[in-house]
């Protein structure tokens, strides 16, 4: 009867948590009916009166009404993780300012957030390519080694116009959904999350319409989606907070611009900051 009700007290927490929970160690019985166990969640704002735990009483479902709960913060900064980069990558003139400063503040940052031990992918994303993927592989092996990263990031996130990648709109939910398939494909232990480096604005005539699939998958596989919205001059309207909501990820927001810069240098320093703020968190 003990294993059965700590079994429905974990599988609670992740069901009513959407996956997002994280037992860490074993369930101390020793005082039973008192029991201990520590979580990981992955929502910062997760308060202790909002986690409920169910245990079993000659098959009725209780839900206990006194939990005392002893919240502690762990340094996470140590941690390793792994982390897929999404960059939205458009040769469209009134998009050249987007590109060109997420480029630099991703080389600028890559050195300083990268720890040994983690793992780092960086894919592009506009249209669907006509070997009919969404993502261009930018580097193709997850990887803590930050020169590779930024070689990659030099030879292969060039602005090179095609067919593809010439519009102002890209395939935003098509590439996320590809991009949280590719992690959970991933085999790995680490934490796993995306940063989403784009305007937020979905092309049209792609097949999903919404993050609604992408979130889905998201949680069932722990993977946290974070975005930065680039927020150029009449795309306000187009941010869609669902995409890291749904996903216990964070939403970032840089202040608008016109657009027309070469390189936007305040931008570019909310960026650096945003991704260090990210990589002490996720």
């Amino acid at each position: 009867m003990v294993r059965f009700a700590i079994f429905l007290l974990c599988y609670s927490l992740s069901v009513l948590s959407f996956g997002q929970i994280t037992l860490l160690g074993d369930v101390d019985v020793s005082d039973y009916p008192n029991i201990a166990f520590s979580i990981k969640h992955s929502n910062p704002d997760v308060l202790s009166e909002s986690i409920q735990v169910r245990q079993s009483i000659q098959d009725d479902f209780i839900l206990a009404s006194e939990i005392n709960v002893v919240k502690t913060v762990a340094n996470v900064s140590s941690e390793n993780k792994c982390v897929l980069f999404l960059f939205e990558y458009s040769t469209h003139e009134d998009r050249e300012e987007q590109y060109l400063t997420f480029y630099s503040a991703l080389v600028k940052a890559l050195p300083e957030i990268v720890k040994p031990g983690d793992e780092i992918k960086i894919c592009s994303f506009s249209l669907k390519k006509p070997n009919n993927k969404f993502l261009h592989e930018v580097n193709e092996k997850f990887t803590d080694n930050t020169n590779d990263l930024i070689r990659s990031l030099n030879n292969n996130l060039v602005l090179t116009q095609s067919e593809w990648n010439k519009h102002r709109t890209s395939a935003l939910y098509a590439s996320i959904f590809e991009g949280v398939e590719l992690l959970k494909n991933h085999p790995s232990v680490l934490p796993k999350s995306i940063v989403l480096l784009s305007e937020e604005r979905n092309n049209n005539p792609t097949n999903l319409s919404n993050s609604t699939l992408s979130t889905d998958l998201a949680r069932t596989n722990n993977i946290s989606i974070n975005t930065i919205k680039y927020n150029r001059a009449g795309t306000h309207q187009y941010s869609d907070a669902t995409i890291s909501a749904q996903s216990y990820g964070v939403a970032y927001e840089l202040s608008p611009s016109r657009g027309n810069l070469f390189e936007n240098s305040k931008k570019k320093s909310e960026t650096i900051q945003i991704l260090r703020d990210l990589f002490r968190d996720i």
